[in-house]
């Protein structure tokens, strides 16, 4: 399921944000090439994370969070 970056998410038994995270400085944001999907012909799609540092917990955002949250220019 992909999570909104100001939809509210339950980190450490905290109710807060993904946004919120971000500003403390917590949050990671990574892209994954590879993940494995039966949808598509090829059998893998790309998927975007916003996982806690250090760690592989977070969760999945959308492709146009990533890019404006990592600074990648968009292009459409």
């Amino acid at each position: 399921m992909v999570v909104k970056i100001n939809d509210k998410v339950n980190h450490d038994g905290k109710i807060t944000t993904i946004n919120q995270l971000d500003k403390e400085g917590i949050i990671e944001f990574k892209k994954t090439d590879n993940f494995a999907s039966r949808i598509t012909k090829t059998g893998f799609t790309t998927k975007y994370f916003a996982d806690i540092k250090g760690t592989n917990t977070g969760w999945e955002i959308g492709k146009m969070a990533y890019l404006s949250r990592t600074g990648v220019e968009i292009k459409s």
